[in-house]
């Protein structure tokens, strides 16, 4: 903490200069745990791990009141699949999750827009059960392909509205 000008200082507590703390070295991450190339996924069923994950909870609520949502559709199983997409999203970015990341998932499967019939088919057993199974979940964000997460909210709108079905499918 500095002092005022007018309180006098011991010579020997002012500060030295030449016996400052050297330049830190250069971090590297060397443990087991680390992450040494955030976004990169280990396979199939291993998940995507990013920071503040839990943060994404909350973002999924808001759209809650937006969701069009048809009969025999939950929204507890659609927050859950959202969810699995949209923090896959954010990984890949190696940040934390935002918004767009659930708009996206969220227009993928074409639920803040009214789905065509052939859609809410192929997207019922899919999200069926996804609250209650983290398997479900991981199916979910595996069937979304990392290109199309790179997409804007605007450009998976588009294509959606253009296709009039879920476009990414294999």
């Amino acid at each position: 903490m500095t002092q005022p000008e007018f309180v006098p200082v011991n010579t020997k507590d002012e500060v030295r200069r030449s016996l400052g703390l050297p330049a830190p070295h250069r971090w590297w991450a060397k443990r087991s745990g680390d992450q040494h190339h955030p976004g990169k996924r280990l396979g199939l069923g291993f998940g995507t791990p990013g920071p503040d994950q839990g943060y994404g909870a909350k973002l999924v609520k808001l759209f809650e009141p937006d969701l069009i949502l048809k009969e025999g559709e939950h929204l507890q199983d659609v927050n859950a699949g959202a969810l699995a997409i949209g923090l896959k999203r954010a990984s890949l970015f190696g940040r934390s999750p935002i918004k767009a990341d659930f708009e996206i998932a969220f227009l993928l499967w074409m639920y803040l827009m009214n789905a065509p019939d052939e859609a809410v088919k192929k997207r019922k057993p899919i999200f069926s059960g996804a609250a209650h199974s983290y398997q479900i979940r991981r199916n979910i964000a595996d069937l979304v392909d990392d290109y199309f997460l790179s997409l804007t909210p605007q450009e998976v709108k588009d294509r959606s509205i253009q296709s009039n079905s879920l476009f990414f499918l294999k």
